[in-house]
């Protein structure tokens, strides 16, 4: 997607998104300071209600929806702590997770490498790398619902270059019913942000 040099280049991020869930548009943002920091904001534009935000400052992990806090469980805690890495695959080799080339699947019908990878603190996310281009075309993770496990899968497309990064701009989640398709309006990189803009 541009090499390491290119990301290791990455210091900070901000992604606006529209997005669609069960018929509704939404508009997401997400900032990411590397390391450890990443913000997601999701609002109803029509009513200018915001939906949902999350915020994560180190090891802190911080839920609200509708204004109220939520309960964050440790997988779910874990699971937003791997989301604040916009670039997750360039940790893959730090010595804090293990990978197992599982195979070749089709994924669209294109052939894409299955590469398991395992977190030191546990759970494992399957990731798809077409086998031609070498772009990620989707994750599978487990996550704990309110009745068990549930599988969320994630296929990514449309990729643009940003700053000398290849990005996907095309992102469509399911996990169980839920489905929400996102389309990247803008990206940023490198604008300044400070752990002060993550209270």
């Amino acid at each position: 997607i541009g090499g390491k040099e290119k990301l290791a280049g990455v210091k900070d991020m901000t992604v606006h998104l529209d997005a669609r869930m069960m018929g509704q548009p939404l508009e997401v943002t997400r900032r990411y300071l590397i390391p450890g920091y990443f913000e997601a904001v999701m609002e109803l534009p029509a009513k200018k209600q915001q939906v949902l935000s999350v915020v994560v400052a180190g090891d802190s992990v911080r839920m609200q929806s509708a204004g109220k806090p939520v309960p964050v469980n440790e997988d779910r805690r874990e699971e937003l702590l791997t989301e604040a890495r916009p670039l997750a695959e360039a940790d893959f080799l730090d010595g804090n997770h293990t990978l197992k080339l599982a195979g070749i699947t089709s994924i669209h019908s294109r052939d894409a490498y299955q590469v398991d990878v395992t977190a030191k603190q546990g759970g494992t996310t399957s990731y798809y790398f077409d086998t031609r281009s070498g772009l990620k075309v989707r994750e599978v993770s487990q996550e704990e619902g309110p009745s068990g496990a549930v599988q969320r899968v994630t296929d990514f497309g449309d990729y643009r270059p940003v700053g000398g990064v290849l990005l996907a701009h095309l992102i469509q989640s399911q996990m169980g019913s839920q489905a929400i398709r996102m389309t990247v309006k803008d990206v940023k990189i490198n604008t300044g942000l400070t752990a002060g803009d993550f209270k």
